[in-house]
């Protein structure tokens, strides 16, 4: 059975489902906005030096975030055995 974790645990290249966003209507919605949805396949591109952003790619719609740290904690994935 799949474990479910925050974002930010998630280890690079490897894809997982959005199961959850924990937080406000306000951090909702503004994920909803860019183009990531519960259910959606993402992925982390690439970490920002120094406790930066992540670099998070939607493999389901096709774009690509720049998501900060404070928020990756709120999104919680389950990772997935194969890309």
């Amino acid at each position: 059975m799949p474990i479910m974790k925050s974002l930010i645990e998630l280890e690079a290249n490897s894809a997982a489902r959005i199961k959850s966003i924990e937080g406000g209507r306000g951090i909702r919605q503004r994920l909803f906005a860019l183009g990531f949805h519960i259910g959606d396949r993402i992925s982390i591109q690439g970490r920002g030096a120094f406790r930066g952003p992540l670099l998070v790619s939607n493999l389901t719609t096709g774009t690509c975030l720049a998501v900060g740290r404070g928020i990756a904690q709120r999104i919680q994935v389950e990772a997935e055995d194969d890309p």
